[in-house]
């Protein structure tokens, strides 16, 4: 009886680890989801994701290092300069707010990293004040999407990693990036679905398969350019005109501006063209007023961690009342537990 009362104790032990190994390991699963954004323009002119660089996360650790995988499935001008682009707010150039890293014309020959016009990875400093719109805030913004064009675009394998090399930041690890959701149906404030055209885009996110590694050679299907001409300089411009210097205050998602000039012309660079963006038109710049941004949501690992934390008080809690009860497998109906049979080592 002894041998069997104590197998009964440690089935119930062992039944009791494996639900809590198995919740721990659903957790584990569900917060490393492989996660992939299609930006799909539609009608849209200039559709474009926004992660905004919160002084909270990205002030202290760098430089930073921005690490994204790219694959144009398709892109077709709608304007003589429409591209394909990547810039960023973090007050590194005093003369203008937003700097273009590298733009692309062609659609790729599977994924690629997404880069600067010199091959180089994106980089930034540890973010402090930065001026956006007339008013230093505490954040910077990495923006990238379409400029004038008709395209689809995938995004995967976002990060952020410090000096030291570890991710800070990743789509991956945000809880708050739900599959098969538009960005912009999400309530997060860690990433946005932007646009100055007529917001018919689509930035759909889903789950990755990983896929093939990112190809170290460059595009090499040739750039299309649809018959669509330049529009007439007296038309009434079909976005709203940017605000460059009239907000207060400003919230990464409701941000604009234009007019910042280009970077210099790459086109020897077969990975990329980077020509200068139209002055009427603002390619995924910052403007209208909004609040101060809020301090943000529990990360990922914070909310892994308070339902672990719960299961293990759930769990405690359940063996207490069973305990109380006298209702575990190795204890007596009458009260007490089990003595051993026969002798003092149950023999």
């Amino acid at each position: 009886m002894a041998r069997k009362a104590r197998l009964q104790k440690w089935a119930a032990v062992l039944l009791l680890l494996g639900m809590l190994i198995s919740c721990f390991g659903g957790l584990s699963a569900s917060a490393a989801a492989a996660k992939e954004i299609t930006l799909t323009t539609n009608s849209d002119i200039n559709p474009f994701l926004r992660i905004p660089l919160y002084a909270r996360t990205f002030g202290s650790g760098g430089p930073f290092t921005v690490r994204c995988e790219m694959k144009i499935d398709s892109f077709t001008r709608t304007k003589s300069d429409g591209n394909i682009f990547v810039n960023i707010a973090d007050g590194r150039d005093s003369s203008q707010m937003v700097v273009w890293q590298n733009t692309w014309t062609r659609k790729t020959d599977g994924w690629i990293e997404m880069t600067d016009e010199n091959g180089r990875y994106i980089t930034f400093d540890n973010i402090d004040k930065v001026l956006i719109s007339g008013a230093l805030e505490d954040f910077g913004l990495l923006q990238f999407g379409v400029y004038y064009g008709d395209a689809v675009v995938h995004f995967r394998n976002f990060r952020i990693l410090n000096a030291a090399g570890s991710v800070v930041y990743s789509w991956d690890d945000d809880s708050s990036l739900e599959t098969g959701n538009d960005v912009r149906d999400l309530s997060t404030n860690t990433l946005y679905g932007e646009t100055f055209g007529d917001g018919s885009a689509e930035y759909m996110i889903e789950e990755s398969d990983g896929g093939e590694a990112p190809a170290t050679t460059p595009p090499t299907a040739p750039p299309t350019t649809s018959p669509v001409t330049d529009p007439d300089p007296t038309d009434p411009p079909s976005t709203q005109a940017p605000a460059a210097e009239t907000t207060t205050s400003a919230e990464p998602g409701d941000t604009t501006t234009g007019g910042e000039s280009g970077p210099t012309d790459t086109s020897s660079s077969p990975e990329s063209t980077a020509s200068s963006p139209s002055e009427e038109t603002p390619v995924g710049g910052l403007t209208t007023q909004g609040t101060q941004p809020s301090s943000g949501g529990l990360g990922a690992g914070a909310i892994a961690g308070i339902v672990i934390g719960a299961v293990v008080i759930l769990a405690g809690g359940a063996f207490g009342v069973l305990f109380a009860l006298k209702k575990l497998p190795w204890m007596k109906k009458d009260g007490g537990a089990a003595p051993p049979a026969d002798g003092p080592d149950g023999e």
